[in-house]
């Protein structure tokens, strides 16, 4: 581990310690300078010292007039001096493998003491500092926005923590974790449809499915009502399931009957979700295609019954 950190930090050790040496060079240089030019303002004021010691002045009061005028720059100095370091350190901190950041709670407001740790944490220059696995960050996040710690935009409509809870009553997320839940709050595209849109069309190859968290959508074949579905099932998801592209074309036209909100993914974004979360998905998927199948054996043979 030693090793890694000295082959990772030596290329800028150098140019550090080269930085340091110029540095203490110009201190020293500094101080020579202003030794220089206080002693050359005493020699220059000699005859005028002399006349105000003839006259009376105190040595304490020809003290501070020596020194008071020396110190006038020097403080000067030392103000934008200051300054300047203190925004300079925020700028080279960063750049400096063995420095602290600085607090967050301290640059953004909103910014709870116990967030910055869980961020400071997870961004820690030493690998054995940070958490372990996404899981334990995304555990430690879900604790925050439980406790309410976690600040809300001004301009968010709906918070995480709704979409969160939301998610939670819908029966297609019934077996997913917190740890899972917010990773699909974060990875999905929430959209929301008015009465009468069309998510999908016969003939159109599938790109995207839906999950409904809200309202209904009605399913008709050649014209005819097949099926309609509400919150928690899923529509469109042989965009995923299909293994050939012939099948992912749709077979019937997907309306909505109710204003609805849905939870949409594209193949590509959902591989891009954890191995486990891809698991529960499948999970819902056959359950969803099961529950499918048997109201269609049923509608086959008792062909009376609504569908």
């Amino acid at each position: 581990m030693e090793a890694v950190e000295t082959r990772s930090t030596g290329s800028r050790r150098f140019p550090m310690m080269l930085l340091s040496a110029f540095g203490a060079v110009a201190l020293v240089l500094a101080v020579i300078g202003v030794y220089g030019v206080v002693s050359y303002i005493v020699t220059q004021r000699t005859r005028e010292i002399g006349i105000r010691v003839a006259l009376g002045a105190r040595r304490a009061e020809v003290l501070r007039l020596v020194v008071g005028g020396a110190l006038r720059p020097v403080v000067a100095g030392l103000v934008v001096g200051v300054v300047g370091a203190v925004y300079a350190t925020r700028l080279l901190g960063g750049l400096l493998y063995n420095v602290k950041p600085a607090a967050l709670a301290g640059v953004r407001a909103g910014v709870s003491p116990a967030l910055d740790e869980v961020i400071q944490k997870a961004v820690a220059k030493k690998p054995g500092d940070r958490y372990s696995d996404w899981g334990e960050f995304a555990q430690a996040l879900s604790g925050l926005v439980t406790t309410q710690q976690v600040p809300r935009g001004q301009f968010q409509g709906v918070l995480d923590s709704e979409r969160f809870t939301l998610l939670r009553t819908l029966e297609f997320f019934a077996n997913f974790g917190d740890v899972e839940l917010w990773e699909v709050v974060h990875r999905a595209k929430w959209q929301r449809f008015h009465f009468g849109h069309a998510l999908f069309r016969k003939g159109e190859e599938g790109n995207t499915f839906h999950i409904m968290a809200q309202g209904e959508v009605e399913v008709f074949r050649d014209g005819k009502k097949v099926a309609q579905l509400g919150a928690g099932t899923s529509v469109g998801e042989m965009a995923y399931l299909a293994p050939s592209a012939e099948l992912k074309k749709h077979s019937t036209d997907v309306i909505v009957t109710e204003p609805a909100t849905t939870i949409s993914f594209t193949p590509e974004t959902l591989v891009q979700l954890s191995p486990n979360t891809r698991h529960l998905f499948h999970d819902s998927f056959i359950k969803v295609l099961v529950r499918r199948l048997h109201a269609a054996h049923e509608a086959l043979a008792h062909p009376r019954r609504i569908f």
